[in-house]
């Protein structure tokens, strides 16, 4: 019988991909950078991307050179392509192909992230092969997992060097700029945690399992200060597989039972314990007692549903949640909505439907599905130390994701995940020597890899620009903030948010053409973003009445504005600014109707008292315009809404009416000289 060499076990190539994974990950995790506008995705995200070609250039060497044998052969892989296969279709029929292609600034899932994780699995599909081969990984995960601890800390102390727009100091976001987002993170850690003081076995592994414990103590409490409740159902889901795993690995014996129990119930207490007696207790209590959140959340699945229903096979597109979220949102039943988009259903399985179709949500439901299956049916049983750390990490992974936006920094586990699934599952071939290996060739290519990876530079400093031009734009240097917004706009033309830029920047020198003309490439760039439409009308409108009619007139300024308010109906801003323009174009009574659809959406605007008053003043039809006013004032109460309801009262010579609406304007401002008078002349 001849021994058959296993080649790539031994291989260099092997071991080199193991370290560009491991240093991915802990990159991926880690790095940030204050003075870009996306200080963490696009980072994380340029980093990624940039180290997935020469693992792409290391994994095509590895198969020329020792065969297709080394990939395992998982059904895990059938249902990676199946996902593979949808995103490029639904790419393919998105919304906005840009935003589907390259995902969304607020986390670059698109489908280009797709292909840096299909990279990733395939790398650790077959450089991570025996239980000895994930030590490494394993190592740089724990680091990288202190490093954001210890940042953490930094934060909670009030010692950050870094000032931030949000306060770390109550609840720490670490390198993840968002506390949510390191909630996740901690829910991933705690499963793997759990898993590695539960299943390491032997001598050796007594310091794995101690310092596993010492983790799992230090998590829970971070995850207490943190205060994502998403935390809660991560942790949670962890514990609850637990029991079933060591059943699984040890057997239904009585030796088995009393430490079972004593572990679970000592986690279990001790995690409550913690977690309720920290802030994310009281943030936990005060979402059950108040609700507000969670009606929020709510209106988020709604539309997320409405979304799947409209597009089912294919969705909006991948991480194209922002392009279907305007067409769907329901306004906030108290009048306080805002106008923020936003980017994700914040639940893994109403995104997936959402942006890749019921046929994107199935697959992804498959893979989970048949990786829990593997690893609890075959990783248990053959080999229990890496099954069990990445089941339970993965159980928390998918179960905190039910309440969370998605993110580069967390999301490369579940990829991960699914690659050393697929490799721990799959009984081991050794490979053979299959082709000569031309160094120079792999060396070429491997070296060509490297450069294509500067390529993401760019988007970068493009960054980098625009956050020089909002900081222009913040210490009104309004000739900086051209500059830096034209120059960012010049590195990465395809994002609106930098043209969004030089609108602003433009508008703030009162170039009236040249904001508009920038505002209205935004709106290109983003048509689903309703922000972009409602400054092109303000500027265009501007630009008329300074008497420039070169770009159409106050026909394109209603017009832009009535965009705005199509795109998103239950845009407050957007209703607002109609206001504006019909308020400046002769049309007062449009105005006011227009107004009491603002002020029903969000009573907290207090320019749309403003304009009230002044399209009132404006109507010929007095009687008609007290009782649009007197609509508005129904759903919001002003001083100022009072004395507008005064002085038309006061034109219909109805003095008695005049008086009590300008005595309550003087309830509401006792300060208001105007409702002063009225009060004095009224009397006398």
């Amino acid at each position: 019988m001849v021994r058959v060499v296993d080649a790539f076990g031994a291989s260099t190539i092997r071991r080199a991909l193991q370290w560009l994974v491991t240093v991915k990950i802990a990159g991926v995790i880690l790095l940030f950078d204050p003075a870009a506008l996306q200080s963490f995705e696009l980072p994380k995200t340029v980093f990624s991307h940039a180290l997935a070609w020469p693992l792409a250039a290391l994994v095509l060497v590895s198969l020329w050179r020792y065969g297709s044998g080394i990939f395992p052969r998982s059904p895990i892989n059938i249902a990676v392509g199946a996902l593979a296969v949808v995103w490029v279709t639904s790419t393919a029929v998105a919304a906005d192909r840009y935003l589907a292609f390259f995902g969304d600034p607020s986390r670059y899932e698109g489908l280009t992230y797709l292909a840096d994780m299909l990279v990733l699995y395939a790398a650790v599909c077959i450089a991570f092969r025996e239980p000895r081969d994930f030590a490494l990984p394993a190592k740089g995960l724990a680091g990288a997992t202190v490093i954001a601890l210890a940042y953490a800390i930094v934060q909670r102390l009030g010692l950050d060097p870094v000032r931030w727009s949000a306060d770390p100091v109550q609840r720490p976001f670490s390198v993840f700029g968002n506390p949510d987002i390191f909630g996740h993170f901690l829910s991933v850690t705690f499963g793997l945690a759990v898993g590695v003081a539960a299943f390491s076995a032997g001598i050796r592994a007594r310091l794995a399992r101690a310092a596993a414990v010492a983790f799992v103590l230090v998590i829970a409490v971070a995850g207490g200060v943190v205060a994502a409740r998403g935390t809660l159902l991560g942790m949670a889901g962890a514990i609850a597989a637990l029991p079933f795993m060591i059943v699984r690995v040890r057997g239904f014996t009585r030796s088995t039972i009393l430490p079972l129990t004593l572990a679970t119930v000592g986690v279990v207490a001790v995690t409550v314990v913690v977690l309720f007696a920290s802030p994310l207790g009281g943030r936990f209590r005060a979402t059950i007692t108040e609700g507000f959140e969670v009606g929020v959340r709510v209106r988020i699945y709604e539309a997320a549903l409405q979304a799947t229903r409209d597009r089912p096979l294919f969705g909006w597109g991948p991480d194209s949640f922002a392009a279907a979220y305007p067409s769907y949102r329901a306004a906030d039943p108290a009048g306080t909505s805002g106008n923020q988009p936003e980017s994700s259903a914040h639940n893994w399985l109403l995104e997936a439907g959402a942006t890749t179709g019921i046929l994107g949500a199935l697959a992804l439901l498959a893979a989970v599905a048949i990786t829990t299956e593997r690893l609890y049916r075959i990783g248990l049983r053959q080999a229990p130390a890496i099954a069990g750390p990445l089941l339970l990490g993965l159980v928390a992974y998918w179960a905190h994701g039910l309440v969370s936006v998605g993110s580069v920094s967390v999301d490369w586990f579940g990829w991960a995940g699914l690659g050393a699934a697929a490799g721990v599952t799959t009984r081991l071939v050794p490979s053979g020597l299959q082709r000569r290996v031309d160094l120079a060739g792999s060396a070429v290519a491997v070296g060509a890899s490297c450069l294509v990876a500067l390529s993401g530079v760019s988007a970068l400093d493009a960054s980098h620009l625009a956050a020089s031009a909002q900081s222009a734009l913040t210490a009104q240097r309004s000739d900086a903030a051209v500059t830096s917004a034209s120059a960012a706009v010049s590195r990465d033309s395809g994002r609106a948010a930098y043209w969004e830029l030089v609108g602003l920047a433009y508008a703030a020198k009162q170039q009236w053409r040249d904001a508009g003309d920038a505002f209205a490439v935004a709106a290109q760039r983003a048509p689903y973003i309703a922000t972009h439409y409602s400054n092109l009308a303000r500027n265009r409108a501007r630009q008329s009445l300074a008497g420039d009619q070169t770009s159409g007139g106050p026909d394109v300024a209603v017009n832009a504005a009535r965009r705005a308010v199509a795109v998103d109906k239950n845009n407050w801003e957007s209703e607002s600014v109609l206001a504006e323009v019909q308020n400046a174009f002769g049309q007062p009574e449009q105005s006011l109707e227009t107004i009491a659809i603002a002020v029903a959406l969000n009573r907290n605007n207090p320019n749309n008292d403003t304009v009230a008053a002044e399209a009132a003043a404006k109507v010929t039809d007095v009687a008609k315009a007290r009782v649009l006013v007197e609509r508005i004032v129904a759903v919001k109460e002003s001083a100022v809404l009072r004395l507008t309801l005064s002085r038309l009262a006061l034109r219909l010579n109805d003095r008695q009416a005049a008086l009590q609406n300008a005595q309550r304007a003087l309830e509401l401002d006792p300060t208001n000289v105007e409702a002063q008078s009225v009060v004095a002349s009224l009397r006398g």
